[in-house]
């Protein structure tokens, strides 16, 4: 592919700087901007963050999160954690419109956040 096509790609899509899922795509100089991020089962309770990527690809995985509005941009707050291998409550979006989720470890550790 030429330079000038994939910048023409680019410009068409917005020039985006992350695919999808999160990932990050490579600047026209190779160089790619990674972020300091965590897996949201890492975090404890109070942790706030947002959601920066996804690390699965089961369409099934993919449609419950975007069913329940748990997108990539989102702000994410760690409300508790069950105890006995029980979910991890969240809060996802902006206070105070945000929903409170309880996930499982699966989804806990498919996503990424960026602490703030």
């Amino acid at each position: 592919m030429s330079d000038r096509l994939v910048e023409r790609i680019a410009a068409k899509l917005g020039n985006p700087v992350r695919d999808p899922h999160g990932d990050p795509i490579p600047a026209p100089d190779g160089s790619v901007e990674e972020l300091p991020v965590r897996i949201l089962d890492d975090l404890p309770p109070g942790a706030v963050g947002e959601i920066v990527r996804v690390w699965d690809t089961d369409p099934e995985l993919l449609r419950y999160l975007t069913e329940h509005a748990i997108n990539l941009g989102e702000r994410i707050e760690v409300v508790e954690r069950q105890p006995f291998g029980g979910p991890m409550v969240v809060k996802v979006g902006s206070p105070p419109d945000a929903a409170t989720h309880a996930i499982g470890k699966e989804i806990a550790q498919a996503l990424s956040v960026t602490l703030r």
